[in-house]
């Protein structure tokens, strides 16, 4: 059966947005992330613009890692849509304060501590989608200490 929403108008879209989506927990540049009813352990990441396209890369290095061991560091991506506008993961809780990994593999390039959390008490980055990698990055990855001064904390006025 084929879907008709070319006739939705913003009323039902929006209603049927706020019968799944939860409230916002956070944004960046071109995604913006919610929690989603009825699902405590999952999030929806919906893409805000047409040619970022992160879903897509997370969802792919997803499943680059999801049988290596490397897996445990990622937030596993559950879903993503036909389009890639939303990629269902799982929900991570935040780092507790002042406590950032002292380890990292190598082929996290973006270290701001927004981009980590835990699940089982497992520190594993939710935002890898900007973390490029060389062909067969996997091959190469180790693990490597991470000083506090290369983590990019946000100013503390």
């Amino acid at each position: 059966m084929e879907l008709d929403h070319e006739q939705w108008g913003s009323v039902v879209k929006n209603d049927f947005i706020r019968t799944f989506l939860g409230d916002r927990m956070g944004f960046g540049v071109a995604r913006q992330v919610y929690a989603l009813h009825g699902q405590t352990a999952l999030v929806a990441k919906v893409e805000t613009t047409t040619q970022s396209f992160q879903n897509v890369a997370e969802w792919q290095m997803w499943h680059e890692v999801q049988f290596t061991p490397w897996a445990r560091w990622f937030a596993p991506c559950r879903r993503i849509s036909p389009c890639g506008i939303v990629l269902i993961q799982e929900r991570t809780r935040p780092l507790p304060h002042g406590e950032l990994p002292k380890e990292l593999p190598d082929f996290f390039t973006d270290l701001k501590p927004e981009n980590f959390g835990l699940i089982d008490g497992q520190v594993v980055c939710h935002d890898y989608a900007l973390h490029l990698a060389s062909s067969n990055w996997l091959g190469k990855a180790k693990m490597k200490k991470v000083k506090k001064d290369e983590w990019r904390l946000p100013d503390e006025d």
